[in-house]
């Protein structure tokens, strides 16, 4: 019974680890004007200290993938 559990954990660690080493995870938001409550296009979205940056869509939507935990 104890082999068997350690088999069954052993299988489980093997599933998991692939999607954990390959995790990647996304920001999605949308932008808008404080005051009009009105979608800003063309905003740009600048993650701080980083390389890493993107621009709304015309309908105030972003997205940025590929980020590493």
């Amino acid at each position: 019974m104890k082999k068997m559990r350690l088999i069954s954990l052993q299988m489980l660690i093997c599933c998991l680890f692939p999607t954990l080493v390959f995790s990647q995870f996304s920001i999605l938001g949308k932008t808008i004007d404080h005051e009009t409550g009105q979608p800003l296009a063309g905003a740009h979205i600048i993650l701080e200290n980083t390389f890493i940056a993107t621009v709304s869509s015309s309908t105030g939507y972003f997205k940025i993938s590929g980020l590493k935990p």
